[in-house]
């Protein structure tokens, strides 16, 4: 029950949740906000994902510090308060999982992501980093930027299905938000929730990536990919 209460939590947050360059205990509209605690948590898991690609060693000192100091202040507070009368729970001992050694070699086929793009994750909606650092690990960022503007999809034939989708529509001319999640629930059968989510992770991304730019309300290819 408690997960499910959380994750309705996170689908209804604001957009800024978890993200580490919004979040502050200092902020009086982060004080104010219902799922302050749940964020503070969000965004350490955040950096804690993404360290090994993008320096944050800066931002997750300060949140953690952050963190722990409210949570001392309210174990302070919560000692002054009579302690109740509870039998102390016994948790059933659970063999130790035991994994099995590969018998082949793992080559990780992995790209360096560079100081720009590097920058350019840090500064997208939480949801969106670990989409795009993955995009940009596996080389496919670069191959996106390259092929589109020739009007090529090099996704085409991948399991990205939805990622292809979305960039055969900018070929095509463009999407506005709401087309491209009518393509996604129509050809997906995603619910619309789902399929909206996915549509704002794409368009931070093509945006801030500048594979795409915004015509009015309708992306299109950034014309400057091809100069």
């Amino acid at each position: 029950m408690t997960q499910t209460i959380e994750m309705l939590e996170e689908q209804s947050a604001p957009g800024c949740f978890g993200s580490a360059t919004c979040h502050s205990r200092d902020s009086d509209v982060c004080k104010a906000c219902q799922i302050n605690e749940r964020c503070s948590e969000e965004v350490i898991k955040t950096l804690e994902r993404i360290r090994g690609v993008v320096n944050v060693s800066d931002l997750l000192r300060d949140h953690t510090a952050a963190m722990n100091k409210a949570k001392a202040m309210k174990s302070s507070t919560s000692s002054t308060t009579e302690p109740k009368n509870e039998q102390p729970s016994i948790k059933p001992t659970r063999p130790t999982p035991t994994t099995a050694a590969r018998k082949t070699k793992v080559e990780n086929a992995t790209i360096e992501i560079d100081e720009d793009s590097q920058s350019i994750i840090a500064t997208l909606p939480v949801k969106a980093q670990s989409f795009a650092v993955s995009l940009c690990r596996s080389g496919a960022m670069a191959s996106i930027k390259r092929s589109i503007s020739k009007g090529k999809n090099p996704l085409s034939n991948t399991t990205l299905k939805w990622l292809s989708l979305a960039i055969d529509r900018l070929i095509q001319g463009g999407f506005t938000r709401s087309s491209l999640k009518n393509d996604f629930v129509t050809q997906f059968e995603w619910k619309e929730g789902t399929a909206g989510s996915y549509v704002s992770i794409l368009v931070s991304i093509f945006i801030c990536f500048e594979v795409a730019i915004e015509q009015g309300e309708t992306l299109i290819i950034n014309p400057n990919l091809s100069k």
